[in-house]
């Protein structure tokens, strides 16, 4: 099973540094990340299928 990527990391001029933006693009990013985190976590934690586990990734 493949892994999920991690999410792509604003370029620093991607945020007006304003701090009054409803959702932020590190907000967006941040909840991107932790959601990449855990889909990892998952994986890791995935039970083994006919012996296989599922969180290797196949070479």
């Amino acid at each position: 099973m493949e892994q999920p990527q991690p999410p792509e990391k604003p370029e620093s001029d991607d945020c007006c540094g304003s701090g009054s933006c409803y959702q932020c693009v590190w907000d967006v990013y941040y909840e991107k990340r932790a959601a990449w985190k855990e889909a990892i976590r998952e994986s890791e934690e995935a039970p083994a299928v006919n012996g296989v586990n599922c969180s290797e990734s196949i070479t």
